[in-house]
């Protein structure tokens, strides 16, 4: 009888050993969980500061920027069931890939200057805060439009002769940097740079052009 009860108790012990090892385990969990979380807030909140003080001067796209944003963050704490605080792994783990994948966003839509090259680049005006873009052909007589295409530049005059018979000049080099990238332009096919020519973050896939 003896042995039965020490056997019982031996047991429970086990099964409480057990238990209290899993909550120690989930109370880690949770901690790991929350501290990714946030450092993803951390870095998101970083890169929206960054990009909101660098296109301050366009209203137009900054009014855009924030809007989307609050919009952003509206779907994302709904979607994680995100009110005043979160204490489960899975509410960490929804708003750190929720986090991660707008930084992701952000970067591609403020900082993806590889959509420089193989596009169209086409010179616009805002129009009550709309994009308006330029008609090749149109009255905007001062206005190119740009295409990169590997180590060469083609601009094409907008009131001349359309996007037949572009200028080309030979790009000799290239310097990328957070918010901008840098084309050196060579000229008299010399393989010396003239001048350089910079596209700055300016909105949302907008960019200065100087």
């Amino acid at each position: 009888m003896q042995n039965i009860k020490s056997k019982a108790f031996n047991f429970l012990f086990i099964l409480n050993l057990v238990a209290y090892s899993n909550q120690i385990q989930a109370k880690n969990n949770i901690l790991e969980e929350k501290s990714k979380y946030e450092k993803s807030e951390r870095d998101l909140n970083g890169m929206y500061s960054d990009i909101r003080n660098y296109i301050k001067e366009n209203k137009v796209e900054l009014d855009y920027l924030v809007k989307s944003q609050r919009d952003w963050l509206k779907r994302r704490n709904l979607q994680c069931g995100f009110k005043d605080k979160v204490n489960t792994l899975e509410g960490y783990m929804c708003l750190s890939i929720a986090n991660n994948k707008k930084t992701l966003s952000l970067k591609s839509d403020y900082m993806g200057f590889d959509k420089t090259e193989n596009n169209l680049i086409k010179p616009f005006s805002y129009v009550t805060g709309i994009q308006k873009k330029l008609d090749v052909g149109g009255c905007w007589c001062s206005e190119s439009t740009l295409k990169i295409i590997k180590d060469k530049i083609y601009i094409y005059q907008a009131c001349d002769k359309g996007l037949q018979d572009p200028i080309i000049y030979k790009i000799v080099g290239k310097i990328f940097r957070e918010y901008s990238v840098e084309y050196k332009i060579d000229t008299n096919n010399n393989g010396i740079p003239e001048f350089n020519l910079s596209f700055v973050t300016n909105g949302k896939d907008v960019w200065n052009i100087r």
